[in-house]
């Protein structure tokens, strides 16, 4: 198991928004999706979440973040863990990296869907929620 270093980056403009640089250690825990905070967006015409950020506040008072989603030809996610080297000062951070990871990967990943546009359109409005 790795030793896990830290470092805060300090934002060159006010407002900016930067992780926090730390160490990762590749055979860390995760966290238990019941432990974490859930944002979700589900297609009003579907049963179950289609895109979901998590998020989760560390014993040492940082946050990390995972994300999962599924468009119509793609999909993925994990769950919340030192072990991928997210960390965010605050939870307000936390929540605007993971929606970012979210569209970019939508993006990537899914063609110009509707509903891979549905996903998009709605981390972003969440995006601006959090950023205003």
């Amino acid at each position: 198991m790795g030793t896990r270093t830290e470092t805060m980056v300090q934002p060159l403009l006010p407002g900016l928004r930067l992780p926090l640089v730390t160490g990762i250690d590749g055979d860390g825990p995760v966290v238990a999706e019941s432990a974490c905070e859930v944002i979700g967006f589900r297609d009003p015409k579907r049963r179950y979440l289609h895109a979901e950020v998590l998020i989760h506040q560390q014993a040492d008072h940082q946050w990390i973040w995972a994300i999962c989603y599924g468009a119509e030809e793609s999909g993925g996610g994990y769950l919340p863990g030192p072990k991928w080297g997210k960390f965010a000062a605050c939870r307000e951070d936390a929540l605007v990296f993971a929606l970012d990871e979210l569209t970019g990967r939508v993006r990537r990943g899914a063609r110009a869907t509707p509903f891979a546009r549905k996903i998009i359109a709605w981390a972003q409005a969440k995006r601006d929620e959090v950023s205003a």
